[in-house]
């Protein structure tokens, strides 16, 4: 695993779809640890990696149904809110870190914030 930071001060204490694995927490300086595949990717999108942990344990975090069901619409909207504070670039660059292609991105700012919160919608739900 390897631990990047994105460079978009506007990505931080949020949930992020990335390149290969998916879902992930965006930590409050920036900070993600990802899959070296993904690690690669991100490099060539802006990102800087922070260093190598070889002794790594993925803890799954264990909560109740009810409680991610109650939470899920609450950050959506989070996300959302997010997402409409961003500026234009700073959404075309995100969305194109996710796999969007330029010319998908090329739309107004709303049509924008729809595409990235639906995306993270359904990998959201998906998980």
């Amino acid at each position: 695993m390897e631990r990047v930071k994105i460079q978009n001060k506007g990505v931080q204490n949020i949930k992020l779809i990335l390149p290969f694995d998916g879902l992930v927490q965006i930590d409050g300086e920036g900070v993600v640890e990802v899959s070296e595949r993904c690690a690669n990717v991100l490099l060539s999108n802006g990102w800087q990696i922070l260093g190598t942990k070889k002794e790594t344990k993925v803890v799954k975090e264990e909560t109740p149904t009810e409680e991610v069901e109650d939470n899920e619409t609450e950050e959506v909207d989070d996300i959302a809110s997010r997402f409409n504070n961003m500026k234009v670039g700073e959404l075309r660059d995100l969305a194109m870190e996710i796999g969007f292609n330029e010319e998908e991105v090329k739309v107004k700012k709303g049509e924008l914030v729809e595409m990235l919160v639906s995306k993270y919608a359904e990998v959201y739900n998906a998980e």
